[in-house]
């Protein structure tokens, strides 16, 4: 300690001797803590922290400076208990801020040194990051605990110095566990020694239950990190390895877990809630290490579900569905009982990855479990909903829409569920049944009351009628039929008030995007009587929706001298109340579109009678003044 010293007061030209000497004081310290020898009958605890702080490690750029520094400094900060005056406190908040950001500026620019030599980078570098990373969260823990029990804990100022004093170490804690740890703490299986590896998976595990104990850490952004870095498929392979922290593997697996289903599941629906499903988990996962692993089917363990089912969300790693083999899941859902379903998060991964496999796996429709689980799947979503079994991943509904086991009802309400939340449903389909989509698009617009899902539906129509190439030519002309084909029944579900103002609105103006090229005259004839019977009823008051129908009958008289039929015009000419409806519009100044509708179709009325030589038998007349007046006004 002497020597080294002398060499502190000139650090940055002595780097390389005060590198061995850490290393060899390192070396000392844990060998006397191997004959459990207290670190405070070598020297003081201050003393070690103030010839760390000497280093001077914030200047430094030389590697073994800096490595030997940080494996100095962590066998020395692991048996600190807590922060016993304000100068130790302030040496360590010093240290840990210097030492693990030059520790994440080595993995930054050295990150080569991972692949080329793997015993350095994690016995020299991650391990004693970790360790810097757990003492640390242990010493907030501890302080935490000594300050609430002390008799001052009352006060709001020690609250706030409390409080205060630990955010910094967990800060930087934080972001070395973000950006250097998660990315590079999980020691491949072809390397991993369980006598030299075990401590940085020990110091990762009690690290994140320690982090996970804190209400003031982003939580969801950890239990993402991990799991978009594979650690809840990594860390459930060792829960029967280590006998001696299964629990704490288990307790931040469970975490984990708990965290993203609260976002991705139906969490609330549990029978006892969060904490409920969090103890529920560990219990499973203490199960499943203390039972014979290699014989337990894990798609009949729910614990394993969830790693399964969040691992593949987050990294689309297909080796997890030969891990669950198609037909164990058929099994398992031929077996559910609709007098006693399992709990609805547990249901929601079922279904999805009963969808999964069938998409992934060419050969899982040919199981001979397949088509009666398909059955099952439908049986148990009639009984509890689509609602509270979806899952918002594109896979749910492209295998919904592609078997047509589903009855109609269930396509439109995963549809309806997917625009909920996004607008872009064109990838949820093969090109070869986009229509099975349109039309479920087009009943949406027809029923549903949400406006933002309505909007959706129609621009995703809109879009893929505008996208079609030659290929696909027959899907506008299949729309425009379905539509055309379809209005005579939605306007009489108007007039005996099974359909809202708002649905007969939007499809009428979907209907007005809508070309009339493809529809037959027996359709006009059949539209236009409903569309006359609607315009000319007394109840019917919205100006918007009135010039939405007289727009369509205008397209009806086009396509009836396109034809050279005269059946339409005809209609419109001996009815003599639709005339004075037309004109008395055409006259009014009070909703200029409607107006200028009216105006609109009563010369198409003129111009077809004129072609197809068609008498009104009971004609009406205009002002020529008031049509003056009307269009300069």
């Amino acid at each position: 300690m002497q020597n080294c010293y002398l060499m502190t007061r000139q650090p940055t030209k002595e780097q390389d001797i005060l590198a061995k000497m850490s290393f060899t004081l390192t070396a000392i310290i844990k060998r006397a803590y191997e004959f459990n020898i207290d670190l405070k009958t070598i020297c003081s605890i201050h003393q070690l922290l103030e010839f760390i702080n000497n280093f001077n490690i914030e200047h430094s750029t030389n590697f073994r400076h800096i490595i030997a520094t940080l494996n100095l400094y962590a066998v020395v900060l692991l048996k600190i208990d807590n922060f016993n005056n304000e100068n130790i406190y302030s040496l360590i908040l010093k240290l840990q801020q210097d030492i693990l950001t030059a520790a994440n500026n080595i993995i930054q620019h050295n990150i080569d040194i991972k692949i080329d030599n793997y015993e350095i980078f994690y016995l020299n570098i991650m391990k004693p990051i970790l360790s810097i990373c757990y003492a640390g969260m242990k010493l907030c823990e501890n302080d935490d605990s000594s300050n609430n029990n002390s008799p001052d804990s009352t006060s709001n100022k020690g609250k706030d110095f409390d409080s205060n004093r630990s955010m910094p170490i967990i800060h930087i804690t934080c972001k070395t566990m973000l950006h250097s740890v998660i990315p590079n703490a999980k020691v491949p299986n072809t390397f991993y020694n369980e006598n030299n590896d075990r401590d940085v998976l020990r110091y990762l595990v009690h690290c994140l239950s320690s982090l996970y104990r804190r209400s003031d850490v982003n939580l969801n952004e950890f239990s993402f990190h991990l799991t978009e870095n594979g650690y809840l498929k990594y860390l459930f392979q060792f829960i029967d390895c280590h006998e001696d922290f299964c629990e704490y593997i288990c307790e931040c697996i469970a975490n984990i877990l708990t965290n993203l289903s609260q976002i991705h599941l139906a969490l609330d629906k549990w029978s006892d809630g969060r904490q409920g499903f969090r103890r529920f988990i560990k219990n499973e996962l203490l199960k499943f290490a203390n039972g014979n692993r290699g014989k337990i089917d894990c798609a009949a363990t729910n614990a394993s579900l969830f790693i399964y089912y969040f691992h593949f969300l987050f990294t689309r790693d297909l080796e997890i569905l030969d891990t669950i083999k198609a037909s164990s899941l058929m099994t398992r859902i031929i077996k559910i009982s609709a007098d006693n379903l399992p709990e609805i998060p547990i249901l929601q991964i079922i279904l999805f990855l009963f969808a999964t496999t069938a998409l992934e796996d060419p050969t899982a429709h040919l199981d001979e479990e397949f088509p009666y689980a398909l059955l099952k799947t439908v049986e148990i979503i009639k009984v509890i909903g689509l609602e509270n079994c979806y899952t918002h991943h594109p896979t749910l509904p492209c295998f919904i829409l592609q078997n047509s086991a589903f009855p109609l009802e269930i396509r439109h309400d995963v549809v309806k569920l997917w625009l909920k939340l996004e607008d872009n449903t064109c990838h949820l389909v093969s090109p070869g049944r986009k229509q099975i989509l349109i039309n479920c698009l087009l009943n949406i617009i027809q029923t549903s009351a949400e406006d933002l899902i309505v909007e959706r539906a129609m621009d995703e129509v809109s879009r893929m009628l505008r996208d079609s190439n030659s290929s696909t030519l027959s899907i506008e002309q299949q729309t425009t039929q379905f539509m055309w084909g379809n209005l005579p029944q939605v306007l009489a579900d108007f007039m005996n008030n099974d359909a809202s103002e708002n649905n007969i609105y939007n499809y009428l103006k979907m209907l007005n995007r809508l070309s009339n090229l493809n529809v037959s005259i027996l359709s006009a004839i059949r539209c236009s009587d409903s569309l006359i019977t609607v315009l000319i009823c007394e109840n019917l008051t919205i100006n918007d929706i009135k010039t939405l129908l007289i727009k369509q009958m205008s397209k009806m008289l086009s396509v009836d001298l396109t034809e050279k039929d005269g059946r339409v015009v005809s209609v419109y000419t001996n009815n003599h109340k639709l005339l004075k409806e037309l004109c008395a519009n055409a006259l009014s100044r009070e909703h200029d579109n409607l107006s200028a509708a009216c105006y609109k179709c009563l010369s198409d009325i003129l111009n077809s009678q004129k072609h197809l030589s068609i008498k009104c038998t009971e004609p009406v007349s205009l002002c020529p003044m008031d049509l003056f007046q009307c269009v300069i006004a």
